[in-house]
This record gives structure tokens, sequence and C-alpha cells, in this order.
């Protein structure tokens, strides 16, 4: 005490949650973790862009630049592809099929949830009787947990269907560019590693876009056109045979056969 004050002091140290750290740190490496995944999307958007911009530019395309842009850069890919043989069978505007598909699958997928949904809705307010009492129907769950599996199907059935017919596509790229088994091996990565497609694009951009297994060298397609048209035996014949023709008339004339003997001598 002094001068008639009391002084009383208490330090007290808050109670602290001892999960607040690990919950700060675990934000922390969402953040990360969010911030690289944008920055690696990025640069694989960039990338395969590039490398599709060279590859349509080389191959003559019009309008190469839809490489940059949201999914008109699907349908450039599959036009890249071309038309795509199933045996007897050819699917042609394969850039539109690849852009499609997603939209088509979207459509179906929003339809049938749409209506899932209603019929779930029916269902819980049929089991609510006049009282408000809920009464379970088995069957009314059990058509419910159909419902789901079979959406859950049709939904591993397209990303199966969808994931083959980019493997078909990327494998008509490649084979522009590689040998045919390499082409496959490069179409089955690009689908199963990330950034494999992208980097792979745009390493392989300024290779060569002809077809090894056409069977015409491209470094010499005069030549392969003169060989499989016959050209050049053709031509020289008829050469031949005027040179024949002219050798021997003048051979005529420089002996003098023809009308200089028919003529009288004085």
């Amino acid at each position: 005490m002094y001068n008639g004050y009391g002084y009383d002091f208490n330090y007290r140290i808050p109670d602290q949650n001892p999960f607040s750290g690990v919950l700060t740190g675990l934000i922390g490496v969402w953040i990360i973790i969010l911030l690289l995944a944008v920055v690696l999307g990025l640069v694989s958007y960039i990338l395969k862009g590039f490398g599709m911009y060279t590859m349509a530019q080389r191959k003559g395309m019009n309008n190469p630049w839809l490489a940059f842009i949201p999914f008109a850069r699907t349908y450039l890919q599959g036009e890249l592809s071309g038309d795509i043989t199933f045996k007897n069978r050819t699917m042609r505007d394969t850039g539109i099929w690849l852009l499609a598909l997603p939209f088509m699958y979207g459509t179906v997928f929003s339809i049938y949830y749409v209506i899932m949904c209603l019929l779930g809705l029916g269902t819980f307010i049929s089991m609510i009787d006049y009282y408000g009492n809920i009464h379970v129907g088995v069957g009314r769950i059990l058509i419910l947990i159909v419902l789901v599996l079979i959406i859950v199907l049709i939904s591993a059935a397209y990303v199966v269907l969808y994931k083959v017919f980019r493997v078909l596509v990327n494998r008509q790229i490649y084979g522009q560019m590689t040998s045919g088994t390499m082409s496959v091996v490069h179409a089955v990565l690009s689908v199963l590693v990330p950034m494999y497609e992208s980097v792979s694009f745009f390493v392989m951009r300024n290779r060569s876009l002809e077809r090894p297994a056409d069977g015409v060298a491209t470094a010499e397609p005069e030549m392969a056109e003169l060989k499989m048209t016959g050209h050049g035996d053709s031509v020289m014949e008829p050469e031949k045979v005027t040179g024949h023709g002219d050798t021997d008339a003048e051979t005529e004339e420089m002996s003098g056969h023809g009308g200089t003997d028919a003529e009288p001598r004085v």
C-alpha cells in the first residue's frame, strides 16, 4: 500500500486452443497447394496453346489462334487429328465431336439430376402422414439408391469413353510426328499423366507433320510422284522414236536415196 492506495497486479495468460495452430498450418498448406495448382494449370494452358498454334500454322489451317481460346482449342485439337477410321467406318468432323461430347453429357446429367431430385422430394413428402409422422418405405429408398447407381454408372462410362476418344485423337496427332508405336504411348500418357500432353505438344510442335506410314518421302515429293505415275519412261520414248525417224531421214538424204536416185543422169 502506498499513500492509502493499494495496487493489485494479476498476470494471467489466456487459454489457447491447442488445435488453432494446426488449423492455421493446414490452411496455409492448402493455400500453397492451391496457388501451385493455379500456376501449373496456367503454364500447361500456355504450353499446349503454343504447341497447337504452331502445328496448326504449319499445316496451313485457318485461325490457328483458336489454340488459346477456351473450348475453341478443343475443336482445334480435333481438327489437327483429322478423320478417325474405325475398320469400315470413318468419323468426320472430329473437332465437333470432341467439343460436343462434354456438352451432351452435361445436358443428360443435368436433366437426370433434376428428375432424381424431384422424385426424391416427392418420396420424402409422401412419407409424411397427416399428423406429421414419417413412415420410411423400404421400396422407395431402394428406388432412390438404384437411381443414384444408374447416374454413377453413366458418369463412369462417359469418363472411360471420352478418355478413349481422346487417346484416338492424340494418336492421330502424334502419328504425324512419331512412329506408330510411340504415337500410341504418347497418346495414353497424355490422358493419364497431368501436363504430359501440354509439354509434348510444345516440344514436338516443330517436327515434321508428314506421316511416315504414308509411304511418300517428304524430302523428295517430285521423285515419288514420278515413280507413282510412271512418268520418265513414257516421256522419253516419244523423243527416242522421233529421234530415230529424223536420223533415218537424214541418213537417206546423205546417202542419196529417195528423190536423188530417181533423177536421170545427163
